[in-house]
């Protein structure tokens, strides 16, 4: 990245607008971005927000870092708490990570071995919310380093990437 502007990835940064394009006519789509630390994933991330954010589409980040290694959620978590800021919702925000959240207690890393039906549970509750969002205004959803999420973050990805089919959602996943 050279100042502002990325170099040498005007291919990927094409492949993001069309995916961008195809998302709003109601097709959803997921990105996996992986690489080596420095190699540019959070830039090219970046631009992608940036493109969507100019064709009207909401955006949201969630976090993934070596501190959170075992915090069960938290970048589910901090991809609602984005998107209900960023859009002056943080009510809704706290209700739907509420609702989302009540079938199970927080528990340690230990405890999650296997998605539990409370966790489906959950994983429909955010998906309903997300849905609701696209349905109205096109939606980009960012979870940038993941190798460092939770398993019932990933189990959630993984679940949320299989049922968005028709919808104005495009998940961007970094590794």
């Amino acid at each position: 990245m050279v100042g502002e502007q990325l170099v040498g990835r005007d291919a990927e940064i094409d492949r993001g607008r069309e995916t961008l394009a195809d998302a709003r006519a109601g097709n959803a789509r997921v990105i996996l971005i992986s690489g080596e630390a420095g190699a540019g994933k959070t830039a090219l991330v970046r631009q992608m927000v940036t493109d969507a954010v100019e064709v009207g589409y909401f955006s949201a980040i969630g976090q993934s870092s070596e501190m959170s290694v075992g915090v069960r959620f938290a970048p589910i978590r901090a991809l609602v708490r984005d998107l209900a800021r960023s859009r002056g919702l943080r009510a809704v925000s706290d209700e739907l990570l509420g609702r989302a959240l009540q079938s199970r207690s927080l528990g340690s890393a230990s405890d999650l071995a296997a998605v539990s039906d409370g966790d489906l549970d959950a994983f429909e509750v955010l998906i309903d919310g997300f849905g609701s969002v696209a349905d109205d205004t096109p939606l980009l959803l960012v979870l940038e380093d993941v190798q460092w999420a939770d398993r019932t973050s990933l189990a959630f990805v993984h679940y949320l990437a299989r049922h968005i089919r028709e919808s104005q959602l495009v998940l961007v996943v970094t590794v």
